[in-house]
């Protein structure tokens, strides 16, 4: 019986785990995803730019 708890134990923290890393992904992803969308604004913003300054 005590090594079947010490299984349900491991597996509880490698399920513990693996859910942080999910989370962990998820903010990852966030991330690159709010810096693209400020890539883009930038880059947009520098073409206005420029067409305004070669009309």
């Amino acid at each position: 019986m005590v090594e079947y708890d010490m299984f349900k134990a491991r597996e509880r923290e490698i399920l513990a785990g693996a859910e942080q890393a999910r989370v962990r992904q998820a903010g990852w992803r966030a991330r690159r995803a709010e810096a693209k969308a400020r890539r883009a604004e930038r880059v947009g913003a520098a073409a206005l730019a420029t067409l305004a300054v070669t009309r």
